[in-house]
Formats: structure tokens, C-alpha cells, sequence
């Protein structure tokens, strides 16, 4: 009897770490850190730490780093106006800098 497996490989949040820091640094943004993890049954929870300026959570921003998410073939991304768009986000901040928070 076959298996259904959930869940993501290293090697498929690694890809996704990848195209959000591209995404990022395109938009002129510096950033300590990037984690990617599984956020609930096959979709993506994405922060990033210490990111530099309120201009990185600009719509702009959010809908580089979707465009960015969906070319990987991973997670689920809305489309606002024939716009990718990220499913949730949130911004928090502490005395290292902006946190952004994504859900794909």
C-alpha cells in the first residue's frame, strides 16, 4: 500500500530561504536572517529577522517576496489583482530590528 508523506524537504525550505533573500536584497533590504519552516499542513511560515526599514513590509515588497515564493512551486499564494500575494503577515519589532513574519 503507497504512503502519503506530508510535509517538506530541507532542500525545498532552503529554496524558498533562497528566493526570499534574493527578493529582499532586490528591493535594496538588509536582513539578519531568514528561516523557513512548515506553518501548517503543506504551507510555509517565513521570518525574517532584523529586516532594515518599514519599506521592506511595502505592498511592493510583499508582493516581490510572493512572486519570488511561487516561482519555487511551494506553499500557497494568493493572487490580488492578478497580483501574487502572500496568504498572511505580520510585522513585529524589538531593539534588533523589524520581524517579518510570512505565510504561504
Amino acid at each position: 500500500m503507497f504512503k502519503f508523506v506530508y510535509g517538506y524537504l530541507d532542500e525545498e525550505f532552503e529554496r524558498v530561504k533562497r528566493a526570499v533573500a534574493e527578493a529582499l536584497r532586490k528591493r535594496g533590504l538588509s536582513f539578519d536572517r531568514v528561516e523557513v519552516r512548515e506553518g501548517g499542513r503543506l504551507n510555509l511560515r517565513i521570518d525574517v529577522f532584523g529586516l532594515s526599514g518599514m519599506w521592506g513590509v511595502s505592498m511592493d515588497g510583499l508582493i516581490e517576496v510572493a512572486k519570488r515564493v511561487e516561482e519555487t512551486g511551494l506553499g500557497s499564494v494568493y493572487r490580488i489583482a492578478g497580483k501574487p500575494f502572500p496568504l498572511d503577515f505580520e510585522v513585529t519589532g524589538d531593539e534588533k530590528g523589524l520581524r517579518l513574519t510570512l505565510w504561504f
